[in-house]
């Protein structure tokens, strides 16, 4: 995070480049190759921050997201429902 930059922007920021990785997944079983933390594949990178995210703006904020589209159908879209709407 830059001095001028809000934990908002941050956020975007960081949303805005996760939404790139996640777009350039080539197909559906290239979602389970495995991701950096050892044991884990992409999409249970997506599904950590799919389930966690809600309730997260829940609790801090009082932000209620709509149930999303199912991580293991459409790990993308999952990822999408999260985001404001200018990252969608």
């Amino acid at each position: 995070m830059t001095p001028d930059q809000t934990p908002a922007d941050e956020y975007r920021e960081l949303a805005g480049h996760f939404s790139e990785l996640v777009d350039g997944v080539p197909d559906q079983a290239a979602w389970n190759n495995p991701a950096p933390p050892e044991g884990w594949t992409a999409r249970d990178v997506v599904r950590h921050l799919v389930e966690w995210f809600p309730p997260f703006l829940h609790q801090g904020a009082g932000i209620v997201l709509p149930t999303g589209p199912n991580v293991d159908d459409d790990p993308a879209a999952a990822w999408h429902h999260v985001l404001p709407p200018e990252h969608r």
